[in-house]
This record gives C-alpha cells, structure tokens and sequence, in this order.
C-alpha cells in the first residue's frame, strides 16, 4: 500500500480510522515513518526486526510530538523529572511546552483511559514565539519538525522519551492533585535517553 499512497482500514476498526485521521493531521510525519519502515523491512534479515524499525514503530503506535520553547523542560522530561516538571513548573510547561498525538494506538487507548498509559516522544526545541501561533500553525509546524527529526536522527526505542502522558497538566481530572505525582509505579525514575 506504501506505493499507491494508501491506508489499509478494516471496517468498524477505531485504530484503523484513527490511523487515517492521523495521516490528515501529520501528513509529513506519517510520511516519514512510512519511509522507515520500507527502508528497514528492505534492510532486515529474515525474522530480525531492526532497531530503527522498532522505534519507528512505537512512535506510529504509542507516539507523541513534543515541542518546548525551553530546553530544561525538555531536559526535565528527558531525566524522568516528573513532579519537578508536571508540577513545580506546572505554568512553564503550560505556557512553553505543547504535546501532539501521533500514535493511533495513543488514540485508541484514550477511548477508555487508565493510569499506566505512556506514549514514546520525539522531543524538539524550538524558539520562542512557537506557543503563541495560532493552533493550526502549530501543529502545521509540528508535522514539519517531526517530519525532519525523524529523517534526520538515527532513531532507536532508547532515543524516545518514556511520557506518562495523564501526568500532562490538563490531560486528566488527576493530574489537578499534587498527589497523583507521587504514584512511583506510574511516574517512574528510569533511564536517561539518548536522544541525538
């Protein structure tokens, strides 16, 4: 289907219609990932799934586009910071950080909500004056910058920051409390990434 410019879809299937509805939203990124993907299934040896082709894959699933006016939120995410982030610099993330569904599956397990959900970022610092555009604008710029980090970067799941993404001030009716942060089985400490 990569060739024809086509989406498989099977009747009465929200991860397939999400998927669709994903590619008007992100057309460059899905683009992108696609490209991946039929570049490393030509690379891969038989029944040896790639690192590339993993990460890739994770972002299409679980994937979430990350954009911060300033990197040491950024870094905060990368480092598992969780409360200093969600919480202590609540109105920084509000005011300087934006967060784009890209995964379908993302999508999917939004339809029925429950602590754990965790999405697989693409993370990107952009200059200021990025949360003040008009929303259309944003994700518009949004596509484009994922688009060009993922054909840029050598990407791999260690690459991808780990969000909990019901911690996102605003994205769940927990996230209002100071002590939903402190649930350790959610927000957990983990491994730096290695983003390049």
């Amino acid at each position: 289907m990569a060739a024809e410019g086509a989406i498989e879809h099977r009747d009465a299937s929200w991860h397939d219609l999400l998927n669709a509805l994903v590619w008007m939203t992100f057309p460059r990124t899905k683009a992108a990932l696609n490209r991946c993907h039929v570049t490393e299934l030509e690379r891969e040896m038989e029944g040896r799934r790639s690192r590339v082709r993993d990460a890739v894959t994770q972002l299409d699933e679980d994937g979430l586009v990350v954009v911060s006016e300033r990197a040491d939120l950024l870094g905060l995410l990368h480092n598992f910071q969780w409360h200093e982030l969600f919480w202590n610099r609540r109105s920084d993330v509000e005011s300087g950080m934006r967060w784009f569904v890209l995964g379908h599956g993302q999508y999917a397990k939004a339809l029925q909500p429950f602590v754990g959900m965790t999405a697989k970022a693409v993370t990107i610092c952009v200059e200021p004056g990025f949360c003040s555009m008009p929303y259309a604008r944003q994700l518009e710029h949004a596509d484009r910058l994922a688009a060009q980090a993922i054909s840029q970067r050598e990407l791999s799941a260690d690459a991808l920051a780990p969000v909990p993404v019901l911690g996102i001030p605003g994205w769940s009716a927990q996230s209002a409390g100071e002590s939903f942060y402190e649930d350790q089985h959610y927000f957990r400490s983990g491994r730096r990434c290695t983003i390049a």
